[in-house]
């Protein structure tokens, strides 16, 4: 794999630091996972909340820590910091979440860390970034959601701004800090020099999320327009219910070229040289007209007609799909999107979403194998030349489990 011996140190919790870490360990890399004996990861306790309908099980943990092996350890202890900077030692790369403040107090800044390892590449999987009045704030994903304008961007003028999906932003952050620390460890191959890398959930909303309504509003001074579900600027890129109470997406931006074909296939070719929309612009300038022949003419027909009529074309569509329905999707499943596996406890087969990306040579591992909490501390201990003797006495110290 193309990560092996790279070793990752992952103090993360939740869901943006340690989605990134298994990113890595996906591709080879070996991820200790350190959590405090105590009160460990937060995640492995969120199946006994009410957001999440998960059950009594929590596949979130195997999700978000596969492939990992578990140590845990005190951090506020100088005898468990002590243990943490043999790991750094070794280490290639060092995953935090805590902000600025907290980093010093627990003495695992990037200052005392390079100190010890100069080529460490130091991780910072943030709220807000580590420069400006929030840098010690605290934050979950719909907070950058909010902050960042996106919410206002997806709100319909007529309704209450959308709620944010649990983990989005985490896991778009995730992906922003597995590209960060990757091309980190290339320029430290070239030049031999570690570095920190920064990621806040604010700067991934901002520059993944929605960078091209930003963008627009940057060259005009003006905000990007919401959503209007009852006035469509351009009615056909918008939404449209059937039959049976389902959703089409329409989605073509430029409609001239697409407009003859489409006439034929929503049956209205009796409007397809009616002025009102002989072009792209009047079409546009009429929509509310637009929009209500279509309104009616997509009420004619269930979901799955449209879907079998619209496939015969080149249009460019799609049907608003349940997630049961998504994962199901022949494209989903053909280009590994989701992926089946072994529950190594079960032994039945279970279903996770695949890596984002496709490499021709080089195909991820995913090792489904999601430590309890302290799992692999003995193993780690002993691997960095701690005696039985000590490690016993740290044990009886309450300093690892």
């Amino acid at each position: 794999m193309v990560l092996q011996g790279i070793k990752v140190i992952d103090t993360t919790r939740w869901a943006f630091g340690p989605f990134c870490a298994t990113c890595l360990s996906d591709m080879g890399a070996d991820v200790i996972k350190v959590e405090d004996p105590e009160s460990g990861d937060g995640v492995r306790y969120v199946h006994k909340t009410r957001d999440l309908p998960l059950g009594t099980s929590n596949p979130m943990v195997e999700l978000l820590n596969r492939g990992k092996r578990g140590l845990a350890v005190r951090l506020d202890k100088e005898q468990g910091r002590e243990i943490l900077y043999r790991l750094i030692k070794t280490a290639d790369v060092f995953m935090t979440a805590q902000r600025p403040r907290s980093q010093k107090k627990l003495g695992i800044d990037y200052e005392t860390l390079r100190r010890i390892n100069p080529r460490i590449i130091y991780a910072v999987c943030g709220a807000w970034g580590e420069k400006g009045p929030l840098r010690d704030k605290p934050a979950w994903d719909g907070s950058a959601f909010a902050r960042s304008g996106l919410m206002y961007i997806l709100q319909d003028k007529s309704g209450y701004p959308p709620v944010c999906p649990p983990g989005m932003g985490d896991l778009v952050a995730s992906i922003s800090m597995a590209y960060g620390i990757t091309m980190a460890l290339f320029h430290r191959e070239r030049t031999g020099k570690g570095q920190k890398v920064d990621v806040s959930l604010l700067g991934s909303m901002i520059t993944v999320m929605e960078a091209l309504c930003l963008q627009v509003s940057l060259t005009t001074d003006k905000d990007y327009p919401q959503y209007d579900s009852n006035k469509p600027g351009n009615p056909l890129n918008f939404t449209y219910r059937t039959k049976d109470n389902r959703w089409i997406l329409l989605n073509m931006h430029h409609t001239d070229k697409f407009w003859h074909v489409f006439c034929e296939a929503v049956d209205i070719t009796q409007y397809e040289n009616d002025k009102r929309f002989s072009d792209h612009i009047t079409r546009c300038e009429h929509s509310l007209e637009l929009k209500a022949i279509l309104d009616e003419a997509f009420l004619k027909k269930d979901l799955a007609q449209w879907v079998d009529i619209f496939e015969k074309t080149d249009l460019v569509w799609a049907p608003i799909q349940t997630l049961k329905e998504a994962w199901n999707d022949p494209q989903v499943v053909e280009n590994e999107f989701v992926v089946s596996y072994t529950d190594p406890i079960t032994k039945k087969e279970r279903k996770t979403p695949g890596a984002p990306f496709k490499l021709s040579e080089i195909k991820p591992e995913i090792n489904f194998a999601t430590p309890e909490l302290g799992q692999h501390t003995e193993e780690i201990l002993v691997e960095l030349g701690y005696s039985w003797k000590e490690i016993e006495s740290l044990k009886h110290e309450k300093i690892i489990a």
